[in-house]
């Protein structure tokens, strides 16, 4: 065979050289501690010393006990609301209208710290049934439950013919068929049914305002206040029973749930992975990227959470809280007691000192920034839509700083959560 000619050589190589320039760089050896499932070049920069599988066992038990806790407030304040639901629809009156939109209220501040826990393949996440958004659903289309201003006798409410009986079983039945925005569980149904449309008048500020009258029929013959009563009760029945589904997968006193998987099945490093996966998919892309920024971008009120009740400013705070009890390991129950253990700021601590010195600022940077945003949060952020500056812009620019930080801090500890992240 004949020699290649020089110029042919000095071709391939600079062709080789851009190639591999192209390909991420890391330690490719899994069994070093700083090992990147991502990398395709080594770079020499592999280190073999290990974490503690004593803290990360630590952490797994405690990360499941806050779980437990969390989804064990939910449910219980859900059950509040129920038995306010309940009184309501028996007889309907202002009073009762307002101790439902009360208790709403307090009974989403629980389920907002869980959220951290989406995304990190656990109970909520579901196999066969999504409950996350069955449990708190909220880019939806109200007409598809009940009449909006400028759609009166929409929903399933008036819709006589075809629904003759509103229940839990319809709701599931109905329940993002055919459409991701036919939402017909979950809080933000309830939600709508006690608030009503939010004021489309932005610059007045003001929540939604449905009359107790939709609930209290004047007129025996009229059969639409009883079908919306219906629909406000099968929605709360059906939040309790999936909350508390949700709470018995991460209760110790139950044999055979998720939490003895948890526990007993996986690793102590995959149980950490998992955590760390939870809070980057969670705080950076649906918090960060989905909820904040695409308002940020262009506001669609269908993109605001809670925005019958104008409540998504707490929505957030709590999302945050949330954030901060995994990274310090410690959660305060609606009964005032506290669940407290190894946090994964330990865990980082014990490899990097300095990175997680610089993930705990961002943390409370995150924390103080999720409480400046001032209600009611259409309004708010219509005015940074502006400016480009805010609570709410700086907000989503930190959570995507901290989720770059814990992303790439888990690569270096061998545990790479990049390939589980949303795209």
């Amino acid at each position: 065979m004949q020699d290649l000619p020089k110029y042919t050589l000095s071709i391939l190589a600079i062709s080789l050289l851009l190639l591999s320039s192209c390909k991420e760089r890391g330690c490719t050896d899994p069994n070093a501690s700083n090992y990147n499932a991502d990398a395709e070049l080594d770079d020499g920069s592999c280190r073999y010393e290990e974490l503690s599988d004593d803290l990360k066992s630590s952490f797994r038990d405690n990360y499941a006990e806050i779980a437990f806790a969390v989804y064990d407030d939910a449910y219980r304040a859900a059950l509040d609301l129920q038995l306010l639901v309940d009184a309501f629809v028996d007889i309907p009156t202002v009073p009762g209208l307002a101790a439902c939109k009360d208790q709403w209220i307090l009974a989403h501040i629980p389920y907002s710290q869980s959220e951290i826990f989406t995304g990190a393949m656990g109970p909520i996440d579901g196999d066969s049934i999504d409950y996350a958004s069955r449990i708190n659903g909220w880019e939806m289309e109200p007409a598809y439950l009940d009449y909006l201003s400028d759609s009166i006798g929409a929903g399933i409410v008036s819709d006589t013919n075809q629904y003759l009986v509103i229940d839990q079983a319809l709701l599931r039945s109905l329940h993002q068929s055919g459409n991701a925005e036919r939402i017909m569980l979950g809080y933000h149904v309830i939600e709508f049914m006690l608030w009503g449309e939010d004021d489309p008048i932005m610059i007045d500020q003001l929540a939604g305002d449905r009359p107790v009258a939709d609930y209290a029929a004047g007129d025996s013959s009229n059969i639409i206040p009883f079908r919306r009563r219906a629909l406000l009760k099968a929605a709360t029945d059906q939040l309790v029973e999936d909350l508390g589904y949700i709470a018995n997968q991460w209760n110790s006193t139950i044999a055979n749930n998720y939490r003895k998987t948890h526990i007993n099945a996986y690793s102590p490093g995959r149980s950490t992975r998992l955590a760390m996966t939870g809070v980057v998919s969670f705080m950076q892309f649906e918090l960060g990227r989905n909820r904040i920024l695409r308002t940020l971008e262009s506001f669609d009120p269908d993109r605001e959470e809670s925005a019958f009740s104008d409540n998504t400013h707490r929505d957030i705070y709590y999302n945050a809280l949330g954030m901060r009890n995994i990274l310090r390991g410690r959660y305060g129950r609606i009964d005032s007691t506290y669940v407290e253990g190894t946090s994964l700021l330990e865990i980082f601590e014990e490899f990097d000192d300095e990175e997680a010195a610089q993930i705990r600022t961002l943390m409370q940077e995150v924390f103080t920034l999720a409480a400046e945003i001032q209600a009611p949060y259409d309004y708010s952020v219509s005015l940074e839509q502006e400016t480009q500056e805010g609570p709410i812009s700086d907000l989503q620019f930190k959570l995507e700083r901290l989720g770059l930080r814990i992303t790439e801090l888990s690569a270096e500890m061998g545990m790479g959560i990049r390939a589980d992240l949303p795209t």
